[in-house]
């Protein structure tokens, strides 16, 4: 058969995504790349705050993840809701929506500037308006992407009913795939993957419990609790060191930090009690962790940033210049120490905007 004269748009990106995929794997080791092995740069930090296309009472925005040449995806208001990419130099531009999307969101950016997230369906974005869809497993719907590694693989989740998901890995060359048949028995979601094609996510055991599966080798570790009955993996880095939360023995929420020779270990929480709920979303090669904790006031959290050297501290007392904005959450470290999340300004009724945080 011949090949059609007159490719779509679709067609278009698959071949771009395949392209990519070789040219990582034939490319030479990059400064970005040299830089996942290194410790990041100390502080302190410059704050950027991403705002909404268009303001007004309704306007907000969110950041999701940041690669380590310091891209930005997430998604804000245009008045409707949009998954974007932002530079430091070219601020946020739209990445487009799908033919009938109501919303779009980006969840994850790697080296190249591929965003994964979600417009009518699961969607892997090449550039700005170039959007392949992702179809969902066979005998699943509504798919959603959350995590994506640097050749173009994508993970992510699906609906089996209106209670039950599923978890599942894309790829330009093999498809969607589910992970319960390539040995994740019960994958509920996957939330990662990092260079090694590790990943992360969540599966049902007795109860929702955090799992680590490597793709290649098909070996899977589940990762425990601590000591109460559930816990979600989140984030992990490329050496193999996973985050998420987990509950302890009283039933509390606590951000955890798991390592193939540590197990998981709990980092505590910003405001000291053994109580206080809180989550780890990211976990850079150099051990930098990265969530939100509860500061001890009831309802009250802040973004957190951990280290072995000097344990959970409050991003906001590290960021010079921040005035008035407070950082609740921090979604995503990279490797090069730039850090995003969410925050808001300390007045009255307002809402979310996406933060950058910029090592200096």
């Amino acid at each position: 058969m011949n090949p059609p004269t007159n490719p779509s748009r679709a067609d278009r990106s698959t071949v771009r995504v395949l392209c990519l995929a070789l040219a990582v794997l034939a490319a030479p080791t990059t400064e970005a790349q040299r830089a996942r092995t290194s410790p990041a740069r100390e502080l302190p930090y410059e704050l950027v705050v991403i705002e909404p296309f268009e303001t007004g009472t309704t306007a907000f925005s969110s950041a999701s993840s940041v690669n380590d040449i310091g891209q930005v995806t997430g998604y804000l208001t245009t008045p409707e809701q949009r998954a974007f990419l932002w530079t430091s130099t070219g601020g946020a531009i739209d990445l487009g929506d799908g033919p009938s999307a109501f919303v779009s969101a980006g969840r994850d950016v790697n080296l190249f500037g591929m965003v994964a997230g979600s417009s009518d369906t699961a969607t892997l974005w090449t550039g700005p308006d170039d959007l392949v869809a992702i179809p969902p497993p066979p005998g699943t719907y509504a798919p959603f992407a959350f995590g994506l590694n640097d050749v173009g693989r994508v993970v992510g989740e699906a609906s089996i009913s209106s209670n039950i998901k599923t978890a599942w890995v894309w790829d330009a060359l093999l498809g969607t795939r589910n992970l319960r048949d390539l040995g994740v028995p019960g994958a509920f979601t996957a939330a990662a993957i990092n260079e090694s094609n590790v990943i992360v996510g969540q599966r049902l055991i007795s109860n929702y419990q955090a799992y680590r599966f490597d793709l290649d080798t098909r070996v899977l570790t589940d990762l425990g609790t601590l000591g109460g009955p559930t816990s979600e993996a989140l984030g992990l880095s490329d050496l193999g060191h996973v985050v998420g939360w987990a509950r302890n023995a009283n039933y509390n929420i606590r951000p955890f930090l798991w390592t193939p020779a540590g197990g998981m270990q709990d980092l505590g929480s910003l405001g000291g009690h053994p109580y206080d709920p809180g989550r780890a979303y990211s976990v850079d090669s150099a051990g930098r962790v990265v969530g939100t904790s509860s500061t001890g006031g009831p309802g009250y959290s802040h973004a957190f940033l951990w280290d072995a050297t000097h344990g959970m501290r409050d991003l906001n007392k590290l960021v010079e210049g921040r005035g008035t904005f407070e950082l609740i959450i921090a979604s995503r470290i990279s490797n090069t120490g730039w850090i995003v999340g969410d925050g808001r300004n300390a007045v009255p009724g307002a809402l979310p905007r996406a933060y950058v945080l910029r090592p200096r």
